[in-house]
């Protein structure tokens, strides 16, 4: 039965190209493209690596925004002031966002996890 599949493969001509292409090993450059183009992404990086970049996008890209704000702000705030006073301006500056920050994450802890021990809504 095999041998009369064999007949025919070789009869229609299929047989000789596929021998041929046996033989001489030429890297198709079709074939080669799409491997390279087709990647399993699962293989080639690891989940910490993926992880490490989703983070660093979702925390960066939004204070990215915010820095630019600031810094247009500032400039716009210390150009007229003489040199002298920048530092002062600053620290005042450096130290109300300080404040504003531990303010916001205490307000943030006693609404969150003290709220509902206390029999808050």
């Amino acid at each position: 039965m095999e041998t009369v599949k064999a007949v025919r493969f070789f009869r229609r001509g299929r047989g000789f190209v596929h021998i041929v292409g046996w033989m001489i090993r030429t890297e198709d450059p079709c074939k080669q493209y799409y491997e390279t183009l087709i990647v399993n992404p699962i293989l080639r990086v690891s989940p910490k690596k993926v992880l490490e970049m989703t983070m660093t996008a979702l925390i960066t890209d939004p204070l990215e925004h915010l820095a630019q704000g600031i810094d247009a702000f500032l400039r716009v705030l210390l150009d007229p002031l003489p040199i002298r006073l920048h530092i002062s301006v600053l620290l005042v500056f450096v130290l109300s966002i300080m404040v504003f920050m531990y303010c916001a994450g205490q307000a943030a802890v006693h609404h969150a996890f003290l709220g509902p021990l206390r029999g808050g809504r």
